[in-house]
């Protein structure tokens, strides 16, 4: 059993390397943290926390050791009481440092109650009951994009690219251009259907082929 005291530790931090994460010369987090990048893999993200998947760890007595589990065994020399007690023992955030190289997936983030009610009910695609607040600060540019255009703009876009029909399917899409629903279920609808079936990338890649055909 190691000794604990409640006092600033360094703290050494884990890096995931997805697939869209910066590479090479390019990759800003090595230069961050001052280490050496390894030639062609990507680093995404640096996680600064207590998340069990990648803990950050603290050193105690020459052995590093992940800051989880040290808030679990010392919740209030850790978090202060107030916090730990609010919180259920928990870190309450996470700090993330992302560098991306090409564009990020499509998230969603769900308040509090959704995320208890699609964690109980898809646990593997909502691994957390929690939600996901979360602020987003520039370190250099960043394009984002959220929410959704409006309506009207989606119609034109719908009706400015007939090749969806095949992708999407015409009942639906005719649904949402002449809004036999209300709008706001038509575009939901709408946008569930296309994640839907962006799983079947044979007529994914063959529809942006068409799309890309016209334009040309």
């Amino acid at each position: 059993m190691h000794t604990f005291v409640a006092k600033p530790y360094k703290l050494y931090n884990k890096i995931q390397n997805y697939d869209w994460g910066t590479k090479n010369e390019n990759a800003f987090i090595p230069n961050l943290i001052g280490i050496k990048a390894v030639p062609d893999l990507p680093y995404a993200e640096l996680w600064i926390g207590a998340h069990p998947k990648a803990s950050s760890e603290i050193e105690i007595e020459g052995e590093k050791i992940p800051l989880n589990k040290i808030i679990e065994q010392y919740q209030i020399e850790c978090l202060g009481k107030e916090v730990a007690e609010k919180y259920n023992g928990q870190f309450p955030f996470l700090l993330k440092v992302l560098s991306a190289a090409n564009a990020l997936s499509i998230q969603t983030h769900p308040n509090k109650i959704q995320a208890e009610k699609l964690h109980a009910k898809d646990p593997k695609n909502y691994p957390d009951d929690n939600h996901k607040p979360e602020i987003a600060i520039s370190v250099d540019s960043l394009l984002a994009v959220a929410g959704f255009k409006p309506v009207e703009e989606i119609i034109t876009n719908l009706r400015e690219t007939p090749e969806l029909e095949s992708f999407i399917g015409k009942e639906l899409l005719e649904e949402v251009i002449f809004f036999n629903s209300d709008k706001k279920n038509a575009v939901k609808n709408l946008y569930a259907q296309i994640m839907k079936k962006s799983d079947d990338k044979e007529n994914l890649s063959q529809c942006i082929a068409k799309i890309c055909g016209r334009l040309n």
